[in-house]
């Protein structure tokens, strides 16, 4: 993580950020200079991440409240750091989950499509809509975080390979916008 006064006007996106080690990272951040844009459902949850914070840096986490499988939303979301910051410099793709069937016999398509767009169409559509900006800077960081529990990977089969899926395209898009 960069520490220079260089960071101190860049911008991070963040979907999925209102919480656990995410909400750790993007403190992190802040606390190097860099304003965070963090998206989710639940406003209150992003608001609570905001008063938490330490109150001298809290101004650079930027709530977003959205579902980030919203194409329109995450139109929105860069295009309000294209409006504050002239493009994100930080791409954290997070947000992911599974289905609520817990067995792959019990996985339809509609819980398939949506399992899908959560964990890779949303983290594509969001790294093609912010390499253009970063390749106009000559630099960024376009950054997937894969994961799950062990408890979930043996039981939903469907989460692990989606969730892999957007780390080994963010690689792709990480080589093309640098």
């Amino acid at each position: 993580m960069c520490t220079t006064e260089r960071d101190r006007d860049h911008c991070a996106i963040v979907p999925g950020g209102s919480e656990g080690i995410v909400l750790a990272t993007s403190r992190a951040l802040v606390a190097n200079g860099v304003y965070v844009f963090m998206l989710g459902r639940d406003a209150a949850k992003l608001q609570a991440a905001v008063e938490e914070t330490d109150p001298t840096v809290a101004e650079q986490l930027v709530p977003f409240t959205g579902d980030v499988t919203d194409a329109s939303i995450r139109q929105e979301l860069v295009a309000a750091t294209v409006e504050r910051f002239g493009g994100p410099d930080i791409l954290l793709n997070n947000a992911g989950g599974g289905s609520e069937n817990r067995f792959l016999e019990d996985i339809d398509q509609v819980d398939f499509q949506q399992v899908m767009a959560l964990n890779l169409d949303s983290s594509f559509d969001l790294c093609r809509l912010v390499v253009p900006y970063m390749k106009a800077r000559k630099g960024g960081i376009p950054q997937t975080i894969s994961g799950a529990p062990a408890s979930e990977v043996m039981i939903a089969a469907l989460y692990p390979k989606t969730e892999t899926a957007p780390s080994v395209g963010a690689v792709c898009f990480t080589y093309e916008a640098i």
